[in-house]
């Protein structure tokens, strides 16, 4: 498998050709699934052995750290960092004002790691509305029926919209792509939306929601399925 990336303009220069790569993760990976991985790698070692090692590695390393020692490891270099400000050389830690921090660093065993990666470049994901619920609270429909002057809820991401401006905001848009904005939005919140549905005809409709992400860049999101008034 290869490590991917997308390109993205620069906005700490003024140059409309400096681009820079940002490393896209494909997922996060907890202990768990850590050792599931070095079962699969052909280790002799049971996952309660396997779980035992990993913890009494990490108590280990953190107690020679909180001794004031550097850890440094094939896979990792641990280290105690100190924040904040003394008055001077006769000033001492003190909890209230200074922070003890630990610092990780990769450590030997990466650099010929990464030689051998390969990479892969992936489109850039452009924030905008999801979709993902959406409450017909008069029938108690979910993501099917609209009841017109009765109360919708829609759940999801990144949802909040700024209701003085026209261009953002509910939309109900029917099969012939006439639009209808809600205009009583009485919860907006970015994961939820409650609102009076419009005095809409009967029909089918599609739920979007549009909201400004940065420099009046308005994007759109639309649930996946139509809503229905019936007759």
């Amino acid at each position: 498998m290869s490590i991917p990336y997308a390109i993205y303009r620069n906005n700490l220069t003024e140059d409309v050709h400096d681009f820079m790569a940002r490393f896209k993760p494909r997922g996060t990976i907890n202990q768990e699934a850590l050792m599931d991985r070095m079962a699969t790698m052909g280790s002799t070692v049971g996952r309660a052995d396997m779980l035992a090692v990993l913890e009494t590695y990490r108590a280990a390393v953190q107690a020679y750290v909180l001794e004031g020692y550097n850890v440094n490891t094939p896979l990792c270099n641990f280290s105690a960092s100190i924040r904040g400000h003394f008055s001077g050389s006769d000033d001492r830690f003190d909890a209230s004002r200074h922070h003890l921090g630990a610092v990780a660093r990769p450590g030997r065993a990466w650099k010929p790691c990464l030689k051998s990666a390969r990479m892969e470049k992936v489109g850039v994901r452009i924030p905008s509305p999801v979709l993902m619920q959406y409450l017909d609270v008069n029938s108690g429909a979910r993501n099917t029926v609209l009841t017109p002057g009765g109360i919708g809820e829609l759940r999801g991401r990144r949802l909040k919209c700024h209701r003085e401006d026209p261009a953002e905001g509910v939309f109900f848009i029917d099969t012939g792509r006439s639009e209808t904005r809600v205009t009583t939005l009485a919860t907006n919140h970015p994961g939820l939306l409650i609102f009076q549905v419009p005095a809409l005809a009967s029909g089918t409709y599609r739920l979007a929601v549009r909201s400004c992400f940065g420099a009046g860049s308005i994007r759109e999101g639309a649930l996946s399925q139509s809503l229905t008034v019936h007759e």
